[in-house]
């Protein structure tokens, strides 16, 4: 379903939307964002959410970055000035790091190996994958997972976003899910939620790739 199709069956019901999640909508990223949609749009349906917001970002802490929260509100006003008025305070920004899991991803991992080894590490409260042992590994993830993984699982470490589960499934369960890139950092969050059967949708409008 199209966000506007969407948005009209909710006006319709006279139901509200629920939460969102916002992955990487920030000026770091603009160039690629705005090949699918423009800022301004974007700004236009953060308004439409009723409840609140998890804005997941790539920071100055992690990355060579000047994305700092305040930063990308100013650059949503500014191309969108309808967002002055905006209640910023239902926004729960959280510096991402760049990747949680990508390094594995890139090394071939199955969805099924992913949502394995982060189900281990959530059972036994490891924010690290270094943190296990090799040997370990080689039970937890599926036998071909590990044969991609083998020579780099202690040099290429996955880790823990800092939000609990518990947090993710108490708040941002059954919220719309944007942002990008399809493929790599919405993809990890897209892993994450799966993994802890967390419920989600995708506003296809609002996806970059």
């Amino acid at each position: 379903m199209k966000f506007t199709d969407y948005y009209n069956l909710n006006e319709r019901l006279g139901s509200e939307f629920r939460n969102l999640i916002v992955v990487d909508v920030q000026p770091l990223y603009e160039e690629n964002i705005t090949k699918k949609f423009s800022i301004e749009d974007f700004g236009t349906f953060l308004t439409t959410i009723k409840k609140n917001i998890l804005y997941f970002y790539n920071g100055p802490e992690t990355i060579d970055s000047k994305d700092s929260p305040e930063a990308i509100t100013e650059w949503l006003i500014e191309n969108n000035p309808d967002l002055e008025n905006f209640e910023w305070d239902k926004v729960t920004w959280l510096d991402k790091g760049y990747s949680y899991y990508r390094g594995w991803m890139d090394y071939g991992i199955t969805d099924n190996g992913m949502k394995q080894a982060l189900r281990y590490m959530a059972i036994n409260r490891k924010h690290d994958s270094r943190d296990i042992p090799v040997d370990v590994w080689k039970n937890v993830l599926p036998a071909t997972d590990y044969e991609h993984l083998k020579d780099i699982i202690e040099i290429e470490p996955i880790w823990e976003p800092d939000i609990s589960i518990s947090e993710l499934k108490d708040n941002w369960n059954g919220s719309l899910l944007a942002g990008g890139a399809m493929n790599e950092c919405l993809k990890e969050i897209q892993l994450l939620l799966n993994a802890f059967n967390i419920n989600y949708k995708l506003v296809d409008s609002y996806i970059y790739y």
